[in-house]
């Protein structure tokens, strides 16, 4: 499981389960045993809020509400999996019990028409804070994110992905929004194109 039995999550976090064999590598359930994994798997939430499991990968399954978690939800899912035979002689191993709380409803919205980054918290407009994004040859991503991780300080470095256009700069305040490498953080610039220009590299 990525979540910690007792965690306070966001209202956009879904329920991660890996499989992974005794090294640590994921270890991909067979298509022809999947139906019967999710067999196994019950989530219950207080209040009742709909939602389903989707196999992201062989060996990556996610739950999500069809809405966002109401703030406050009590969350508990259970794995019975342990024993289960997945193929060629294989079996997973343990059961897994989480139990989880929905924190605050804390969403940021990044408008690219506005360059304008709003942040609510309970449905109330706490701050506007202005932004640049990717300039049209690196396009930051759009849709709806979980914040995955955040940094007071790291360093980010892109050579091996960008070449030339690579990088090596010391960062302040990140927050990684995706596993590709994207990340709201504050400005290594003079701060003159928030809200002006999009000019960075779709970070």
């Amino acid at each position: 499981s990525f979540l910690g039995s007792d965690a306070v999550v966001g209202v956009g976090m879904p329920l991660r389960i890996e499989f992974k064999d005794d090294a640590g590598a994921m270890w991909p359930i067979p298509e022809e045993q999947r139906a019967e994994v999710e067999r196994r798997l019950t989530v219950r939430t207080d209040p009742p809020q709909e939602g389903s499991w989707h196999w992201v990968s062989g060996s990556e399954l996610h739950y999500r509400p069809r809405e966002f978690w109401q703030s406050g939800t009590q969350i508990h899912y259970h794995a019975r999996t342990g024993g289960l035979p997945v193929g060629d002689g294989w079996y997973l191993r343990n059961d897994l019990n989480v139990n989880v709380t929905v924190g605050p409803e804390i969403i940021m919205t990044a408008d690219a028409s506005t360059l304008q980054l709003t942040v609510r918290v309970n449905g109330e407009v706490q701050r506007s804070i202005p932004v640049s994004l990717g300039r049209p040859e690196f396009p930051t991503s759009s849709g709806t994110f979980v914040i995955m991780e955040k940094f007071r300080e790291t360093v980010f470095d892109t050579r091996q992905e960008l070449g030339e256009d690579g990088y090596v700069v010391d960062i302040e305040y990140a927050m990684r929004t995706t596993y590709g490498g994207e990340f709201l953080h504050a400005t290594v610039r003079s701060g003159e194109e928030l809200g002006a220009e999009s000019v960075t590299h779709g970070c």
